[in-house]
């Protein structure tokens, strides 16, 4: 799957939607269609750059014969997997956001249907 730059994917879309209505509080947006989160936004950049550098991995790993290309290719997949930590980590960073914003919304009186 490919994603351009200018047009992010619909999961970032809508994790950026879930992540403003939940900061505040689902209340209308004061300033009208802000950008979009920098936690978000850091989420994504990292996570561009796992993909890239596996896809690099991948390319360097079918004509690995050499030692040094070995080692090379070797060092790029360890970087690969160090970016990817990352990227999870920023998940979980936006999830724990979204929830403890979503865990602040006022309690309100269930609905009781007559």
């Amino acid at each position: 799957m490919v994603h351009s730059a200018r047009q992010p994917p619909a999961t970032v879309l809508i994790t950026s939607e879930i992540y403003r209505r939940s900061e505040i509080q689902n209340s209308p947006d004061p300033i009208g269609g802000l950008s979009g989160p920098p936690l978000i936004g850091a989420w994504w950049f990292v996570y561009l750059a796992w993909d890239a550098t596996f896809r690099f991995y991948t390319i360097m790993a079918k004509d690995a014969k050499t030692l040094p290309t070995l080692i090379t290719t070797t060092n790029i997949e360890l970087t690969g997997h160090l970016v990817g930590l990352v990227a999870a980590i920023l998940a979980i960073q936006v999830i724990r956001s979204i929830d403890r914003f979503q865990q602040a919304f006022p309690i309100t009186d269930p609905i009781v249907e007559r």
